[in-house]
């Protein structure tokens, strides 16, 4: 026979096994049922329940049960008065233990109808908190329903090691399980939005293809139309000319007056379907910006000179001032004046008469230019300025109605500006205030400079077109 001490070490390292094999990727439940095997196997007990609180620690229901024939979901007591030696051991976090020798203290008696549950019917037993980091989670409850043998010291010393190192164990399986289940449910969620995102992807990518298509078929249908109509305009203006300068014979007033009516309504069409063309090469991203150093000063009075006479016609003064400005910029010539003209008519068209504009060049920092362009014309309400540069609008119906045009040309003034990096802004007091137009360029001083030496001078310069 084996002595008491060999017997005792063997009973430890027994159960000290069971507390690892609740760590084992097993069932949670599987899982206990073992470790509750193991304890009343060497033990020598009768039935082991362990009970769980729930959530809002209204009940203590047991998860786990060997030596009883009820149901689990059965098994379950109030954490209160009624609960007996069950509830008591969680709410004191003390052992509450009875060996049956007297009559048990009413405190530790379940009351009705929890008195009738056969699993807790004993009066040999030990209730046992688990007990982690201070905070009750359950109880441990083991009796000897059947022997009536009470529990020996050396036996309750292991039950309390051994709900010890059970605490623990329950508590990282739990908390093992449910990071299980939040990862799964996580994953469930990251698969679901994969879904989701791969048919948005799906979608888009359709669209893509859709809008390429269209806009290739736009492009197309664009190219086609500027063929169309700008070879048969260009004959008409050239043989309204041809007429205007009388190269056929003289013309009468009258035939002169309506000459000249059909040049000005040529020109004028011509320039609409060319901006819009140029706006569509914009956005379909073929329109090339070729920069190269051009003088600045007169480049700009050149594009002034070409707007003499519309500005002559209403009688509208058009002042150009140069504040130290750059000698050269490199850009684009072609498409820096046509940003310079279509601000410039602009501002013409919406002056009334006897008004006056001011074209303003001076520098923006150490490598940037400004050019502003004023006017003394109808002005814009702070709610309208964002709508200046959207397609085929004029804030005005009135003015739509008054002055011909596409609503394009601020459109395409502000990707053109924007193509050579640079940005565009509108300022006004209100209707009736005017308007100013600022463009803001850099001058990619990194270009190779101009040949000739740069004129002198610092101060501002004015001069009236």
């Amino acid at each position: 026979m084996k002595p008491k001490r060999k017997r005792a070490e063997e009973k430890v390292t027994a159960l000290y096994r069971a507390g690892l094999h609740i760590q084992e990727p097993l069932e949670f439940q599987e899982r206990l049922d073992r470790l509750l095997q193991t304890a009343r196997t060497v033990l020598e007990l009768d039935r082991v329940n362990i009970f769980l609180a729930d959530a809002e620690e209204r009940w203590l229901q047991t998860v786990a049960s060997t030596g009883t024939a009820e149901p689990l979901e059965a098994i379950r007591v109030p954490i209160g008065p009624e609960g007996g030696g069950v509830a008591q051991a969680y709410r004191t976090r003390q052992a509450v233990i009875w060996d049956g020798r007297a009559g048990m203290p009413d405190a530790m008696r379940l009351k009705p109808p929890y008195d009738r549950i056969a699993a807790l019917r004993s009066r040999v037993f030990a209730n046992l908190p688990l007990v982690v980091h201070g905070r009750a989670i359950g109880v441990l409850g083991v009796d000897r329903k059947h022997s009536r043998r009470p529990l020996e010291p050396a036996t309750l010393d292991l039950l309390q090691l051994f709900t010890a190192q059970a605490a623990l164990a329950i508590e990282h399986a739990r908390l093992y399980e449910e990071q299980l289940v939040t990862a799964l449910d996580l994953e469930e969620m990251v698969e679901a939005r994969t879904g989701e995102l791969q048919d948005a992807n799906a979608r888009l990518q359709e669209a893509l293809r859709t809008a390429e298509e269209s806009s290739q078929t736009k492009s197309r249908f664009l190219a086609t139309m500027s063929h169309e109509l700008r070879t048969p305009l260009n004959a008409i203006i050239g043989f309204t000319e041809l007429l205007q300068d009388q190269q056929f014979g003289p013309l009468t007033d009258k035939q002169r007056r309506y000459v000249s009516h059909v040049l000005a309504g040529g020109q004028h069409l011509l320039s609409l379907i060319n901006g819009i063309l140029d706006l569509a090469k914009v956005e379909a991203g073929k329109l090339e910006i070729v920069p190269e150093p051009f003088p600045l000063p007169e480049t700009i009075r050149a594009a002034l000179d070409s707007l003499r006479p519309q500005a002559e016609a209403k009688r509208l003064e058009v002042k150009l001032t140069l504040e130290t400005s750059p000698t050269f910029l490199v850009a684009d010539p072609v498409r820096f004046r046509q940003i310079l003209y279509n601000l410039v008519s602009n501002a013409l068209k919406f002056t009334p008469e006897g008004g006056h504009i001011t074209v303003t060049s001076r520098p923006a920092g150490s490598n940037a230019v400004e050019i502003a362009v004023h006017d003394t014309g109808c002005g814009i309400n702070a709610e309208d300025l964002p709508k200046l540069f959207q397609p085929f609008t004029q804030l005005d119906a009135s003015l739509s109605r008054r002055h011909q045009g596409t609503g394009l040309g601020l459109v395409l003034t502000k990707k053109l500006v924007e193509l050579h990096g640079g940005l565009i802004r509108v300022e006004s007091d209100g209707e009736g205030q005017g308007c100013t137009f600022t463009v803001t360029l850099p001058l990619q001083s990194s270009a190779p400079a101009p040949p000739g030496p740069s004129p002198k001078g610092t101060g501002a310069k004015a001069s009236t077109v």
